[in-house]
């Protein structure tokens, strides 16, 4: 599976204006999944009053741990969101083995992901300082298809910010990536093949994506050579859900770069955060 993890670490440096800052201490704690030991940190916004809404950032493929996500809770917590992070299996703190996925194996990996998300649900569900139905996910790249699996399986989402990817299968997209190690093959031209792709699609989101009745923000760069963005985006409109955001910015990479400043596009930063304000006032 070659999909890169969006940096969004980029982002939440943008984002925080905070390097240096102290944040205030998360509350620490593990959850099982199977016999391994799931380990996450909770940061709740300073001086919260009552109940807060929480966003679980569902990581991409590659392994990095936790730390990575951390500049980026200033700035979601200044619009009065608490951020879960956690370790995947195999990875950080975590315990067990960690397993990369691919189309052969993404049903059953993607399906032990969603899992550990859901277990993590739980366990903020039973906190007096979060709201029990306010609670979504920040998913980049590969965890967009676990997002749609914890949606399906395990319910008790309120939002998704999928970012890169959620549409293809797992199959089409692997596809989608072999093209483009072409440096001939236009974006355009590749995004058109992924129609006619013939292969095993492994994990396939599809169906679910129908039927989602939660808001859903979809972000793509118009330059991703690793995810056919394009093709995700008109399967999305063909659906004309009401409750799906749709964005694709100029210039952008499949990590968000803008190639124009070689920095986290700050169109991404800004329609993130107003469309995570915009759903915050409709709870």
């Amino acid at each position: 599976m070659l999909l890169k993890r969006i940096s969004l670490v980029m982002m939440a440096i943008w984002l925080s204006k905070g390097i240096g800052q102290e944040l205030p201490v998360p509350l620490n704690f593990e959850v099982k999944n199977g016999l391994a030991v799931i380990s996450a940190s909770l940061h709740l916004p300073e001086n919260q009053d009552g109940q807060v809404p929480v966003v679980i950032v569902v990581p991409g493929s590659d392994r990095g741990t936790r730390d990575y996500f951390l500049p980026f809770v200033p700035a979601i917590n200044s619009i009065g969101y608490g951020v879960l992070l956690y370790d995947k299996q195999g990875v950080g703190k975590s315990t067990g083995s960690f397993i990369q996925v691919s189309s052969t194996n993404s049903k059953k990996t993607i399906a032990e992901r969603a899992k550990i998300v859901a277990s993590l649900i739980k366990y903020l569900q039973g906190l007096h300082s979060v709201s029990a139905d306010q609670i979504g996910l920040l998913s980049s790249s590969q965890g967009t298809w676990v997002a749609s699996e914890v949606y399906k399986t395990h319910g008790n989402v309120a939002f998704l910010m999928n970012y890169s990817g959620g549409v293809a299968s797992v199959g089409a997209s692997d596809y989608y990536d072999e093209q483009m190690d072409d440096a001939s093959m236009t974006i355009e031209n590749g995004n058109k093949l992924v129609n006619s792709f013939k292969g095993y699609h492994g994990f396939d989101p599809i169906k679910t994506i129908k039927r989602m009745d939660i808001p859903v923000l979809w972000m793509y760069g118009a330059l991703d050579r690793s995810h056919p963005g394009l093709f995700d985006l008109e399967t999305l409109n063909k659906m004309g859900k009401e409750n799906f955001r749709l964005e694709l910015l100029d210039n952008t990479t499949h990590e968000l770069i803008d190639v124009t400043t070689n920095d986290i596009s700050q169109e991404m930063v800004s329609r993130s955060m107003a469309w995570m304000s915009s759903i915050k006032r409709g709870f």
